[in-house]
């Protein structure tokens, strides 16, 4: 089966500035709080129809760091109709608590067809016989695939050890996984005889599981707790859109 994605993009761009500063001539600032908000729609052939919705939210307090802004909210809410999909809230301030940067986010995702092609990253064999139908050591187009459940926490503070451009950061993440393989029986619901998705045998991930490369207790997932903490030496003139700096 030769794998048809469709991805219709329609973005609109809500904006709206609540701002009591004077207009500018020459660039136009921003104060107060302004939005975007951008729809999400798209098509997989696998994964199935995908709607929703991303909100940014910017505060841009009294325009004087502009384009920097005071705090700033990005929400993602999507799925898609074989139960794929994103759930984040991501938080960045710099006046929660004063001379320090705070950013945090809260995300749940549900991934139906995660790429997993083994251990040891680049170094891991990929073999493309496995996925290419006509090939006679075809197995599925789902073969280096994977379903993961991710819950993930993450808080992080900075501050300046001198100047602008050289600070210190510290934090923490916490991911709790789970993990199976493909549901293939859910991704070939609606589907044509003709378009039905081979069943991979668990894929490389339960031939993982199978062979002993992954143990037991591993298998379905877990909890990881890290703590981050270090120096960072920024020089971009602008975070968002630097035209000069390291």
């Amino acid at each position: 089966m030769r794998k048809r994605v469709l991805l219709l993009s329609s973005i609109l761009i809500c904006t709206l500035n609540l701002s009591s500063g004077q207009e500018r001539v020459k660039e136009k600032m921003k104060s107060g709080w302004s939005f975007g908000f951008f729809p999400v729609f798209g098509y997989d052939t696998n994964t199935g129809t995908k709607y929703g919705g991303i909100l940014k939210l910017f505060d841009y307090g009294d325009g004087t760091i502009y384009p920097r802004y005071d705090q700033a909210f990005n929400l993602e809410i999507s799925r898609t109709t074989k139960g794929q999909g994103v759930n984040q809230l991501t938080y960045d301030s710099r006046t929660l608590i004063p001379r320090f940067r705070i950013m945090a986010e809260a995300s749940y995702l549900t991934e139906k067809t995660l790429d997993f092609y083994g251990f040891n990253g680049y170094n891991a064999y990929y073999g493309k016989e496995y996925t290419g139908r006509g090939d006679p050591s075809y197995i599925s187009p789902l073969f280096y695939k994977m379903e993961r459940e991710l819950l993930k926490l993450r808080f992080e503070i900075i501050g300046k050890i001198k100047g602008d451009n050289l600070k210190w950061f510290g934090g923490f993440e916490y991911m709790n996984n789970r993990l199976d393989t493909v549901d293939v029986s859910n991704l070939n619901k609606g589907k044509e005889s003709e378009d039905l998705l081979p069943y991979t045998g668990g894929g490389l991930y339960g031939r993982y599981v199978g062979w002993g490369l992954i143990q037991p207790d591993q298998a379905d997932g877990g909890q990881t707790g890290v703590l981050k903490a270090g120096a960072k030496y920024d020089t971009r003139d602008n975070e968002a859109n630097a035209m000069k700096g390291l």
